[in-house]
């Protein structure tokens, strides 16, 4: 649905605050109206809101998704927006992550909850004795496994008792493996967040994400249905993940729904799912159980068939409970979904809280990210954050618009500044953000500064519109080759203490981006489902718009990829391999591939070859963000300045016709020194700290 106020950002705006449940309507109406059009005077398009749930939802949650009078208050916001010609989003939840109801589907159905197994051991000698006991707050006793010398497994769970306590008396020298389950909530991220804390759905369990559909999305639906599709555009769902790693303890100060036990004990844990033995078997083939010690072994630089099964089945079983079943529902009312996952930063992150990008964001219409800085200099430290999204959108085709949730919340707020925040968005522009919605407070910002941002943004978003960007690099997407190195650990998130294979596969990817980003050659990020689909002909997206293709450290035999490696080098696209360990003999005795040391040296033939889009030559020009745009009509280029000092570079451009030029900072026609040579264009730019301009070449 388009409208004069497509290119605008939207404000997330959830209501609480304003009034209380107790209200007179008028009022609150009086109060929103207000509220409403002072975000349209700071340049806002729209609002992602969610249904009034009381002023103090710590206390008052039972109210929430549940009371008529609060869905009047949200149909009467909604009534607004449509005499404003607002935008609409749907955030479905109160708090992140998406998924628990605020708790409800848990409590209407404990068996819904997020759910993991822990795996302890001990070696016994011939004749020795050990003991067993159901650790204090988990469920039950899954499984009990002995494994001789020899690796023979022997099912021996039929001799533990109802308590879960077992004694086994070895006849063979051998491990007994103890495996309990538990519900997941201690330790992980619904316990461990800035929201309200409760506890949240096993992701993978269709049942549990259809209870949590009826109690949200359907909910919306009987009350507010008649502006699906109309006023109401879309539903952002926030952070869902599967829960598969420890996170560190946060201050949070709100009244939590479920309180953590304290007591709880911690062991090394892999996420699972109630019936995931059934759904491994009917995928796989083969039962689960006796290799579930094998989950929690590290095995060094020895990949795992088992783990890579384990991981796969998991993917699968997320994408279709959670993402599938959010996408159908807005399929069938009209609707977009959209949203963003958890921990875009790293390639580790992905394959523990999502297990593929790739694979969930195809239940995305609006695939998003979450961007929680406005210091340019640090945005561009996290460049798989910035690609991820788009780049999957590119490959969905169709136009598909890309969201951005987007705050200051780990900036120093001393030092923010409206140069500083149109900066940051701009870097997101230049890198496929289309949509912007907006956690960015007013209390550190005047709203006239916020007018100033907009206004600039939408005008790049309407000069943005129809144009397609040229990306010249394809980089690949090396998920599988996490799986089979995977070993639970004990630290928190972001201590990385994993087995080192594993880093390092992560480590480089992000490297590799940050290297190619420094290059300035832009490039497009491409698992191998998306690989296989640019030599059909019916995608909009072919491998003829790419120059290149860079392979960065994987497992060739895990990723399967050679097949798509020859189809593309006998296309003409050169193809790129970082060499490791993992590289075969014959991948490094085809002529059709060249083995490169890092990205840095891949760049260096990007550039000798011509395949590069653009040079920038002077000093801090490889700070600058930029990004290219066509159609038939018009070659546009960005440049975005993230230091607060100015940089003066050259750029020389593969065209051969008059450029002209726009401060997008200042909002007017530029002049810059240029001359054309040839097949070739040099110009001279000088972007004021923090500033943008445009260079636009008609065709």
């Amino acid at each position: 649905m388009e409208s004069k106020n497509q290119f605008k950002p939207l404000m997330i705006f959830h209501g609480y605050g304003l009034y209380s449940y107790f209200t007179p309507y008028p009022i609150a109406m009086k109060r929103l109206r207000k509220k409403l059009k002072s975000y349209e005077q700071m340049g806002y398009g729209g609002i992602v809101t969610n249904v009034f749930y009381g002023k103090k939802i710590k206390y008052r949650h039972h109210l929430y998704l549940k009371s008529k009078r609060c869905f009047k208050f949200t149909r009467g916001l909604i009534e607004l927006c449509k005499e404003m010609n607002f935008r609409v989003w749907i955030y479905d939840e109160c708090g992140y992550p998406s998924g628990s109801a605020l708790g409800q589907v848990i409590k209407n159905d404990p068996e819904t909850e997020a759910y993991g197994i822990i795996c302890t051991h001990k070696k016994l000698k011939d004749g020795e004795t050990a003991a067993f006991e159901l650790p204090y707050g988990h469920e039950k006793v899954k499984a009990v496994l002995f494994e001789d010398e020899n690796g023979t497994i022997q099912n021996i769970t039929q001799l533990a008792n109802d308590e879960g306590s077992i004694s086994y008396t070895a006849d063979c020298k051998g491990t007994v493996y103890y495996i309990a389950s538990k519900v997941l909530f201690e330790g992980v991220h619904p316990s461990r967040k800035f929201s309200t804390l409760c506890r949240y759905i096993d992701v993978m369990d269709k049942k549990a994400v259809k209870d949590f559909l009826v109690i949200t999305h359907y909910q919306y639906k009987k009350y507010l249905g008649d502006y699906f599709g109309n006023v109401i555009e879309a539903f952002f769902t926030d952070e869902p993940s599967v829960n598969n790693q420890y996170f560190s303890e946060l201050n949070n100060r709100l009244k939590p729904i479920d309180k953590p036990d304290k007591n709880f004990p911690f062991y090394k844990f892999v996420v699972w799912s109630r019936g995931y033995e059934g759904e491994f078997l009917k995928r796989k083939g083969y039962d689960i159980i006796p290799h579930i010690p094998e989950l929690f072994k590290d095995t060094g630089a020895e990949y795992s068939k088992v783990k890579q099964d384990y991981f796969e089945v998991c993917a699968e079983l997320y994408k279709e409970a959670y993402f599938d079943a959010i996408y159908d529902f807005c399929e069938e009312n009209n609707l977009k979904s959209s949203g963003h996952l958890l921990g875009e930063e790293a390639l580790s992150f992905h394959c523990l809280n999502e297990f593929d990008y790739f694979k969930m964001f195809e239940g995305m219409h609006y695939p998003g990210i979450d961007i929680l800085t406005c210091e340019p200099e640090k945005l561009l430290r996290n460049p798989l954050t910035l690609k991820i999204a788009s780049s999957a959108a590119k490959f969905k085709g169709n136009n598909a618009q890309v969201m951005s949730e987007s705050s200051f919340l780990f900036d120093d707020k001393t030092k923010i500044s409206k140069e500083k925040i149109l900066c940051s968005l701009l870097i997101q522009y230049s890198k496929g953000i289309t949509v912007i919605t907006s956690y960015l407070s007013t209390i550190y910002l005047s709203e006239d500064n916020y007018h100033w941002i907009f206004s600039r943004l939408s005008k790049v978003g309407e000069a943005f519109n129809n144009l397609s960007f040229v990306t010249p690099l394809l980089i690949y997407y090396p998920i599988k080759s996490m799986y089979g190195y995977f070993t639970p650990t004990l630290s928190e998130h972001n201590k990385m203490d994993y087995n080192p294979t594993f880093k390092e596969i992560s480590n480089s990817f992000n490297r590799n981006l940050l290297s190619f980003q420094n290059n300035q050659i832009e490039y497009d990020i491409i698992d191998n489902k998306n690989l296989s689909d640019l030599f059909d002909d019916d995608k909009k997206v072919a491998i003829s718009n790419y120059k290149a293709v860079y392979i960065p450290m994987c497992n060739f035999e895990v990723e399967d990829i050679k097949a798509n490696l020859l189809r593309i080098a006998e296309s003409g696209v050169a193809v790129y391999i970082q060499n490791s360990e993992f590289v075969t003999e014959d991948i490094k005795n085809c002529r059709s591939f060249s083995l490169v040391n890092n990205a840095d040296d891949a760049a260096s033939l990007i550039f000798e070859n011509g395949h590069n889009d653009i040079l920038l030559q002077g000093e801090n020009s490889e700070k600058v963000a930029y990004c290219h745009k066509c159609n038939f009509n018009e070659e546009l280029y960005m440049f975005v300045n993230p230091l607060a000092t100015e940089i003066n570079f050259n750029a020389v451009f593969k065209e051969k016709t008059k450029p002209s030029f726009y401060s997008i900072t200042e909002d007017c026609n530029i002049e810059f020194y240029y001359i054309v040579n040839g097949e070739k264009t040099t110009t001279k730019i000088v972007l004021e700290p923090y500033g943008a301009c445009f260079v636009k070449f008609k065709v």
